[in-house]
């Protein structure tokens, strides 16, 4: 279950690229306390970590995507 999503601004160092379609990307944390990235506009979401900070290399990087 989604626990909450958070958009992060340019500027912040949990900044996140911008989707391949065009999208802003934010985080969405689980009750589970894992973390993954998603776009708000095509759905697509990055793979589920247990910090924040690797969901994010993850996205910006490119990483494998599930949609």
């Amino acid at each position: 279950m989604i626990v909450r999503k958070i958009r992060p601004t340019f500027d912040s160092q949990y900044r996140l690229l911008p989707c391949g379609c065009g999208g802003e990307a934010e985080y969405i944390e689980f009750d589970s306390g894992f973390w993954a990235a998603a776009c708000t506009v095509c759905k697509r979401r990055g793979r589920s970590y247990r910090v924040r900070h690797t969901a994010q290399v993850n996205w910006n990087q490119g990483g494998e995507r599930y949609g």
